[in-house]
């Protein structure tokens, strides 16, 4: 045995590339990781901007049912008042 363990130069390499595969795990671990918080993050905001909106709809909607009802409200004695002149009319009307 001349106790020659082999080249520096291989082991060196051998430990670099599997440092560098260590690595290219620990980054894949951590995207994992990380991603769906940033996927959920996003989801969130989306979902709370999607929501704002939402909110705004359903309170122009339901303004402008309360403004339709007034209107509607307020067109009522004309057309009482409508249905009296016609009648008016019709009695008066020779036939």
């Amino acid at each position: 045995m001349d106790g020659n363990r082999g080249s520096p130069d291989h082991t060196l390499s051998a430990a670099a590339v599997a440092t560098g595969a260590t690595s290219a795990t620990i980054v894949v671990v951590e995207l994992t990781w990380i991603a769906p918080a940033v996927v959920v993050t996003v989801g969130a905001a989306a979902i709370a901007v999607l929501a704002r909106h939402l909110d705004a709809a359903t309170t122009e909607l339901s303004a402008s049912a309360r403004r339709l009802r007034r209107v509607e409200d307020a067109l009522i004695p004309v057309r009482v008042e409508t249905r009296r002149a016609r009648a008016s009319l019709d009695r008066h009307r020779p036939s």
